[in-house]
């Protein structure tokens, strides 16, 4: 997969930034500081970043373009995090409740 840098300029721009504030969305969600978060489409770690530090559960960060998990990768070494878990599949197993 190739970087698309318009793409990952958009995902990580200002303009962006302003019109849906992460920080402000996760300031809507009632969020544990244990939960656990799965971020699909993940991107550059847009809101990824921002949940792993709201949190100390896993945040999943699923997306299937291998070039923005390395972008993850990166900031998520750059800013110190520990909980932050790159995937490109997800599989779930439903069982029935009782």
């Amino acid at each position: 997969m190739h970087h698309h840098k318009g793409k990952v300029s958009y995902l990580d721009s200002q303009e962006r930034r302003d019109e849906l504030p992460p920080e402000e969305v996760f300031g809507m969600i009632p969020l544990k500081s244990s939960d656990d978060v799965l971020d699909f489409g993940a991107g550059t770690g847009y809101f990824s970043i921002p949940a792993a530090k709201k949190t100390a559960g896993t945040v999943y960060a699923l997306d299937t373009d291998d070039s923005m998990l390395e972008i993850i990768r990166s900031k998520t070494v750059k800013e110190g995090l520990t909980n932050i878990v790159p995937i490109s599949a997800l599989s779930l197993l439903i069982t029935p409740s009782m």
